[in-house]
């Protein structure tokens, strides 16, 4: 067996590939292989390399891809590698062909100089390659009488591609300071709206938010000709399911949960799955919401260079280290493969990795 990276002519087999492995219910596979082919032709930043291919007497048994992205740490942007569509040919099991993929994964994502990787999956499997649960999970709820009518100037209505850019700015003023937020460019989203992403793989896998989606939407308010807020929302039978959403000022989330109670269903409560503190959480937890924490089962994460992570968040640590009045504190941090010693006193951060001398400042 060899892993290598896919050609335009691959593409088909590995979405055939995906299409198998991924039918867990009917259509769930079609609905992962049509993300992949969407990742493929409309994101500039997947190339065919990406797509990794395990290849044994000439057939495709197993597949992994590398999303280059960037994700934010305290703040601060770093390239990070999402790994996804981690499939094995039936027949092929059981031989390591799956272990192989996430090794050379992660092998490319430090020859591409990711510093973190993202990835959705079972910590009984991804464990063992250092990932770990990380990810806070907020889950909130609201009756939908406490979303009153509201008359202002705002206007809801369906995002379309053109909004992309908008959205982009909306997003990255609402979840770049966020750790472990998964950035995504004007493009990104322009692709995600095209495609209804992740609309499918709800459409036909329940066991992702809980219920069966027949709708997803992306709502938009427009005051005075500018995009001041957004929602993305999973609907089905008696249910509605807010996900992620930005607004620039906390009159502008009634008009957005509003038309989302309106969705095609008959819910009596909206669902939440925002982070308490943002403005939509903090104004639906004024008008009733209640919100539970805990960590994401399934989103974990993995540091691929804990020297050079550190280095670039020397900055935001010098900051954090001005609090110590005086004080200095030494951390030794071991991660697999590294070895890195963070001081921090009043005057600033440094950086020793392994054991040589400081490496930043």
């Amino acid at each position: 067996m060899r892993i290598r990276g896919a050609t335009f002519s691959d593409i088909d087999g590995v979405a055939g590939l995906i299409a198998e492995a991924f039918e867990i219910r009917p259509g769930v596979g079609v609905a992962y292989a049509g993300v992949y082919r969407a990742l493929m032709a409309r994101d500039g930043a997947v190339t065919p390399d990406c797509s990794r291919i395990a290849e044994a007497q000439g057939q495709v048994v197993g597949h992994a891809l590398v999303i280059p992205r960037q994700m934010g740490v305290c703040g601060v942007p770093m390239p990070a590698g999402v790994v996804a569509f981690v499939a094995v040919r039936q027949g092929a099991r059981g031989q390591g062909i799956g272990r192989a993929l996430v090794e050379d994964a992660i092998r490319t994502m430090r020859e591409r100089g990711f510093l973190v990787s993202h990835l959705a999956g079972s910590p009984a499997f991804y464990r063992r390659f250092g990932y770990v649960e990380a990810y806070g999970k907020s889950a909130g709820e609201m009756p939908l009488e406490r979303v009153h009518p509201y008359e202002g100037r705002a206007v809801v209505r369906e995002a379309v591609a053109a909004d992309a850019g908008a959205l982009h700015g909306l997003f990255e003023r609402e979840n770049a300071g966020r750790t472990g937020c998964i950035r995504r460019d004007a493009g990104q989203w322009a692709w995600q709206l095209e495609a209804g992403h992740p609309g499918g793989y709800a459409a036909c896998n329940e066991g992702l938010v809980g219920f069966r989606a027949t709708r997803a939407a992306c709502l938009v308010a427009v005051r005075e000709g500018a995009l001041i807020g957004y929602l993305r929302l999973l609907a089905g039978p008696g249910r509605v399911l807010v996900h992620e959403g930005a607004a620039m000022d906390e009159d502008v989330v009634a008009p957005l949960l509003a038309h989302a109670g309106e969705e095609r269903v008959l819910a009596g409560r909206i669902e939440l799955s925002i982070p308490a503190e943002g403005a939509l959480g903090r104004w639906a937890a004024e008008q009733g919401a209640t919100f539970s924490e805990g960590l994401d089962p399934e989103a974990l994460v993995k540091t691929l260079d804990a020297p050079a992570l550190l280095r670039r968040l020397a900055p935001v640590l010098s900051e954090r280290a001005s609090a110590l009045r005086g004080r200095s504190v030494r951390l030794l941090i071991e991660t697999e493969g590294d070895r890195v010693a963070l001081g921090a006193t009043p005057d600033g951060v440094t950086v020793e990795a392994g054991t040589g001398g400081p490496t930043g400042r």
